[in-house]
């Protein structure tokens, strides 16, 4: 009688214990870049928790994290780093189960101490990111602490910028800024390079080349496209021996293009050069093949990644140039976050529809201001963030006024695109 008694409070103690589970506690989700551009492979994504109840190696315990979006490009090994590293308390033991989960086993005669935090920063079998506007929230348990932690922030992806279509008739076809929903319409010398941004550890510059059509009101053609954007530290210039920079063009005469014919370490629509002191001096650059996908972040103290949309892209139809995919250069720094894509020219449309192809530029989004007023150069000012210079205002088609297709349901927009 008194052995069954011992063993039925022995067995609703275990039961207790597995009903009334605690949680992890501290928990966080942050990805690399941080944003998350869709249609972009992550750097890294990092996943930070403390265990309630201690883990044991010896009992197969685990931690999992699951994500509400696939974020794994399929189940197997992942490749981690780990927070603590002393003993090895992880070391082979990161995998997923599926694309949207994770599990982190404890080596056998390891241990994880209660109270104690731990930090794993994953870099292989990563998932691109998905179409923008998509919010991902994790969840965390443990094998001991079995309630699960939910509705963890991770990160919500951003779109990179599709050309806006206009209703109610085209609003002009010089470049134009959207900046919430306001729009400026702007012309620039051709040819020549023009400082568009700079910060206190860049400088953006682009130069535009003309379209097909002649105005003759104006006296110039009717349409004007990026064709470069120039990215340099702030020691660097056109001829300075100093400082460091990226030269991004699009490559003309695509609608000539042989697709067969392009060397596999090429770009199919940009050519990407980086190099150090004067932009003008090829002394001094080399060009960036299509294997190089993440630039050193010595070269501008930025991350910096290119992407090409594959055929196989759910968004690949909105990103193509005939049929050519479209590549993007994606730029974070501790100000700006923008993107600089190539993309065809959809002012020709119907019987005129090669030229689409023929006029293929760069669109630039930036995703976002952090510090809006810091911002010098062109675009601040024409966009009221700075005092409006002599030549700013030169270079003015149509002011700062409510977009056509003004839809936004927010004046504080700091995503700004320029088409």
């Amino acid at each position: 009688m008194a052995i069954g008694m011992a063993f039925g409070f022995i067995f609703l103690a275990q039961l207790c214990k597995i009903v009334t589970g605690g949680s992890v506690s501290g928990t966080s989700v942050a990805v690399t870049p941080s944003t998350a551009p869709e249609g972009n492979t992550p750097i890294n994504i990092q996943f930070s928790l403390t265990s309630t109840t201690a883990l044991s190696g010896s009992s197969s315990d685990s931690i999992t994290i699951t994500a509400s979006h696939p974020i794994w490009s399929a189940t197997g090994v992942v490749t981690c780093t780990f927070t603590p590293a002393a003993g090895g308390i992880f070391t082979g033991g990161f995998a997923t189960t599926s694309t949207t989960v994770f599990v982190a086993t404890v080596k056998s005669g390891k241990t994880v101490n209660s109270g104690q935090a731990v930090v794993f920063t994953c870099t292989t079998n990563l998932a691109a990111h998905l179409t923008g506007g998509t919010t991902v929230t994790f969840s965390m348990t443990s094998t001991q602490d079995t309630t699960p932690v939910t509705g963890i922030t991770g990160w919500t992806t951003v779109s990179l910028g599709l050309p806006v279509s206009f209703s109610g008739g085209f609003v002009g076809s010089d470049p134009v800024a959207h900046f919430g929903d306001m729009q400026a319409e702007f012309e620039l010398p051709v040819g020549k390079l023009t400082t568009l941004i700079t910060t206190d550890n860049l400088e953006v510059l682009c130069s535009v080349f003309e379209g097909a059509y002649w105005n003759t009101e104006r006296g110039s053609f009717q349409e004007q496209w990026f064709d470069r954007f120039i990215l340099k530290t702030p020691q660097s210039g056109l001829s300075s021996p100093q400082g460091r920079f990226l030269d991004i063009k699009i490559k003309r005469d695509l609608h000539e293009m042989n697709m067969s014919m392009i060397p596999p370490a090429e770009f199919f629509t940009l050519d990407i050069s980086m190099g150090y002191g004067s932009i003008s001096d090829s002394s001094y650059v080399s060009k960036v093949t299509s294997d190089l996908r993440v630039l050193p972040f010595w070269l501008l103290e930025h991350d910096v990644i290119i992407h090409r949309f594959s055929h196989t892209s759910r968004s690949y139809k909105s990103h193509r140039i005939g049929t050519i995919p479209s590549e993007c250069v994606y730029v974070h720094g501790s100000l700006l976050e923008f993107a600089m894509c190539s993309r065809p020219a959809d002012y020709y449309t119907g019987q005129l529809r090669e030229l689409s192809v023929k006029y293929a530029h760069l669109d630039m989004t930036i995703l976002n201001m952090k510090d809006p007023g810091a911002l010098r150069g062109l675009l601040p000012e024409l966009l009221g963030l700075q005092p409006i210079s002599e030549f700013t205002k030169s270079c003015i088609k149509e002011p700062l006024r409510l977009a056509t297709n003004s839809n936004s349901s927010s004046t504080d927009d700091h995503r700004l695109q320029m088409t």
